[in-house]
């Protein structure tokens, strides 16, 4: 449960204090939380219906996510696009594609031809490679299938075509929505240059058809994670979009 003027991390007992900080400190933040994710495994896995199959939890996915975002950040000086165009403006690849190399996924990274559509002919047989990262581990959804999404709009630091570094955060980053586990309505295949705005979050709720009970897991730019209620308030989700320097940010019922 938040504490007011505070976020609390999903599935962590750490209480980060929000501010804006450096590139250095958020990936040495991230790069602890994905370490006590390894360590601690048994609650944080969980074997997929029917398969047997070791899954990683949806809040530790995003955490990975969010951890090759900041590791693609410094890498390029700026967080990727969400997706890449031709010459003649047609869409090509999502930034999903483009963090595979920080993903531990350079195999599929690899055998795709960026050059080309992400569905073109020549980028099929590495589409059907397996992809563990993008997939909500409890979803029904075809595997292919990713509902982890990037909210882009004017004031994301994922933006549709060019890249923005960190200066460009319009607030504090553990204020900055980045990615949303959106509800199954608007899954795409994981490697579709498509994602979502802001009208995905501000319209969540109890009839959303999301993969985890009453909740929408979120990515902060920070790299923490948090599960926002369905009933949370469209002023509190607001802040999350176009945040600010306001010290509370969340009402204790809001966040998880």
């Amino acid at each position: 449960m938040a504490q007011k003027g505070y976020f609390q991390d999903q599935d962590d007992d750490r209480v980060i204090r929000p501010g804006l900080r450096s590139r250095r400190q958020v990936l040495a933040i991230a790069s602890v939380m994905l370490l006590g994710m390894v360590v601690v495994i048994p609650p944080l896995i969980q074997r997929s219906r029917g398969t047997g199959e070791v899954q990683i939890r949806c809040p530790n996915t995003l955490k990975m996510i969010g951890l090759a975002l900041h590791n693609y950040a410094e890498a390029h000086d700026a967080f990727p696009p969400a997706y890449t165009v031709d010459a003649n403006g047609r869409r090509l690849h999502s930034w999903r594609t483009l963090i595979l190399p920080f993903m531990s996924q350079p195999e599929i990274y690899e055998k795709l031809d960026l050059s080309k559509p992400w569905d073109a002919p020549e980028n099929r047989k590495a589409l059907r490679m397996p992809n563990r990262y993008f997939h909500c581990s409890v979803s029904d959804l075809p595997r292919t299938q990713t509902t982890f999404l990037a909210i882009v709009t004017p004031d994301s630091l994922i933006q549709e075509t060019s890249s923005r570094p960190y200066s460009a955060a319009k607030g504090p980053l553990a204020k900055t929505v980045m990615v949303i586990e959106a509800d199954e309505d608007h899954a795409v295949h994981w490697a579709s240059p498509y994602d979502v705005d802001e009208n995905v979050l501000m319209s969540f709720d109890e009839d959303s058809r999301v993969s985890h009970s009453k909740g929408m897991h979120i990515l902060l730019a920070d790299g923490s994670v948090l599960k926002v209620s369905d009933d949370m308030p469209a002023s509190e989700r607001r802040k999350l979009i176009a945040p600010s320097e306001e010290p509370d940010l969340f009402s204790d019922q809001s966040v998880q």
